[in-house]
């Protein structure tokens, strides 16, 4: 694999990096041969990226499990310390009503095997720049899973752009994933003090993240608490022209003027347009409405799912066909004659 650093212009810089133009490029990410073939090669990535980035190590997968020997949050005395932290909790939305409605036997393993497949996928690109670039060097971040709520840390080495901007990415490309697998994923992002070790996931960036995940998401959207939405708002600004800037297909601001992960933005990061992907969105969509048609507290939610894809239809009209909006007018809720 080869990569290329281009930049180095005279921009305004901080921490010895041009903080407008200084991207790495991964230009050959095809011999990645662990990853599915969605998303094996992204265009752009921010500064700090890897230009070649390291072979994957997936816990419970062939060859060797990423161990706490390499957990950034393991300190020179061998125990995990609190170090500021971008973090992310996530919540699979309806998961616990889907485990107890199928009961036990046939149906549980063919939805532990759904959910199975789902994150095994999803993962792989979660864990895809978890191992640092040096083998002597502590691993990026840690995720941790319980059942169906998952957290990552990325401790944060600088200003917080690279580690945010790299979370952001792996979570648009994990709720893609999970979406086209028929599981839609809520959640909160947060910028706080945290640690994760193989006991312990643990510190007040936890909580935060959990406190807007619960509080604020509402629909299936991953959200920023306020003080990872300032920094969005803040690493904007290193950018002469902020329409340019990865921030602004990252995100979008919802009605209540949330700022949630644009995430089906995933599906535009190969060379050509995944067309596939956002179908299979548009079906799992169109399922979930259909089914939830008597349970309209569930329903809007999904409600909000096919707005949100219609509204990314149109956006992006010039690369996604017309014809994969989602129609309405055959989910819409209506009152019924007693007799």
């Amino acid at each position: 694999m080869s990569g290329t650093l281009i930049g180095g212009s005279a921009h305004q810089t901080r921490n010895g990096y041009d903080l407008r133009e200084l991207l790495v490029i991964a230009t050959d990410l095809t011999d990645a041969c662990r990853l599915p073939p969605a998303f094996r090669r992204p265009k752009q990535l921010r500064r700090g990226y890897y230009a070649d980035p390291p072979k994957i190590a997936l816990c419970g997968a062939e060859g060797d499990a990423v161990t706490d020997s390499k957990n950034p949050y393991i300190g020179a005395s061998g125990e995990a310390e609190l170090k500021a932290s971008v973090v992310a909790f996530v919540d699979i939305l309806g998961f616990k009503e889907l485990a107890s409605s199928t009961g036990e036997g046939a149906p549980a393993h063919e939805l532990l095997c759904r959910l199975r497949r789902a994150l095994r996928e999803s993962f792989e690109h979660i864990r895809y720049h978890e191992k640092s670039s040096n083998s002597r060097d502590p691993d990026l971040y840690r995720v941790r899973i319980f059942t169906d709520n998952i957290v990552i840390a990325h401790p944060i080495a600088q200003d917080g752009e690279m580690e945010l901007g790299l979370l952001f990415t792996q979570l648009a490309i994990f709720q893609t994933l999970l979406a086209t697998h028929g599981f839609f994923a809520r959640g909160g992002v947060a910028i706080g003090e945290a640690t994760i070790d193989e006991d312990i996931v643990f510190g007040p960036g936890l909580v935060k993240a959990y406190e807007v995940e619960s509080t604020k998401a509402r629909d299936p959207r991953i959200v920023l608490s306020p003080e990872a939405e300032a920094a969005v708002k803040t690493h904007l600004e290193y950018y002469a022209d902020q329409t340019d800037a990865p921030q602004t297909s990252e995100f979008l601001v919802d009605a209540d003027g949330q700022l949630f992960i644009n995430y089906l933005h995933a599906a535009l990061l190969d060379d050509e347009p995944r067309v596939d992907i956002i179908q299979s969105h548009k079906q799992q969509v169109e399922s979930q409405l259909s089914a939830m048609l008597n349970q309209p507290q569930i329903w809007s939610k999904y409600a909000w799912v096919a707005s949100y894809h219609n509204f990314f239809c149109v956006q992006n009209q010039d690369q996604i066909p017309s014809n994969l909006k989602i129609d309405m007018t055959q989910f819409t809720l209506r009152p019924r004659l007693l007799a």
